[in-house]
């Protein structure tokens, strides 16, 4: 993200919603690479599809409109 509190505030909806992801990846995996084997499948890769399954599995985005 870059940037100081001045560029980036938590009122910045992508700011906030990079946190809860980053919250919610530590309150449910032990470590980094093993929520990045999960997430991807273990194919190495997180694609949409992936990336989908677990904000809805979890409530990843909770509060947040991702509708279009």
């Amino acid at each position: 993200m870059g940037g100081g509190f001045v560029k980036t505030s938590t009122h910045d909806w992508k700011y906030s919603a990079i946190q809860q992801l980053g919250m919610t990846l530590s309150q449910k995996y032990k470590d980094m690479e093993t929520a990045f084997g999960e997430i991807s499948n273990k194919t190495g890769k997180v694609n949409f599809v992936n990336f989908k399954a677990f904000v809805e599995k979890h409530n990843a985005l909770d509060g947040f409109n991702v509708t279009l």
